[in-house]
């Protein structure tokens, strides 16, 4: 671990992390350019399924408005404290089309009230319910998807743990309600292990390429 670490610029990290995430200021945009998945999934039920009471249920992906929003400024907040971005800036997390958010709406027979609503990102083999349960593998893609460290993601579904218990170790929550929230710890000091880690990758890389023993 990089006991200096808190002299490392943000433009030094986005470097050490280029491959996994991107940043456009211009637009306040993080961008994730990795995923579990190698296709962008279909999603079923997008056309409505009907009960015999009459209970109507389906699909809807989730391409603008309020719910797609705060799921990107609620992941993003994360993102930022990591990449040691001004969090003065209301950034938005873009993921890559191979993460669909979607909604399940499960409607009453009169089919005009509103019974239940749930919205879900898949990603892979995943399905995440909230943005506190999608953070944790968020971070660790972006941290440790370049590199061949086989640190343990600490998400609900990779670590097998409760989300209480992920959500007090993250120190998640909504930085609306919460605004002079700590940035949370464990995650830095993963940042600065895989700069360590791609640091050497690079290293490596470099000695193979100027190795006839390397030259293909």
């Amino acid at each position: 671990m990089i006991e200096n670490y808190s002299t490392i610029s943000s433009a030094s990290i986005l470097k050490l992390l280029s491959s996994t995430v991107s940043v456009d200021h211009k637009t306040c945009t993080i961008h994730l350019l990795v995923s579990d998945a190698q296709t962008t999934p279909t999603i079923p039920n997008t056309d409505p399924i009907y009960g015999e009471d009459g209970s109507c249920s389906f699909n809807e992906i989730e391409t603008d408005g309020p719910t797609i929003k705060h799921w990107r400024y609620l992941c993003a907040y994360y993102v930022a404290i990591y990449l040691k971005l001004d969090l003065a800036v209301r950034w938005q997390l873009r993921w890559p089309k191979q993460c669909v958010l979607y909604t399940t709406w499960s409607m009453k027979p009169e089919n005009t009230v509103q019974e239940r609503r749930d919205t879900y990102l898949k990603d892979g083999p995943f399905v995440f319910r909230s943005p506190d349960e999608f953070v944790p593998h968020l971070l660790w893609l972006i941290t440790y998807h370049a590199s061949d460290d086989n640190l343990t993601c600490g998400c609900k579904y990779c670590s097998k743990r409760d989300q209480t218990t992920i959500n007090d170790e993250y120190s998640l929550g909504d930085p609306n309600a919460s605004p002079s929230m700590p940035a949370p710890g464990p995650q830095v000091s993963h940042i600065v292990r895989n700069a360590n880690q791609v640091k050497r990758l690079e290293k490596n890389r470099k000695e193979r390429r100027h190795s006839p023993l390397g030259r293909n």
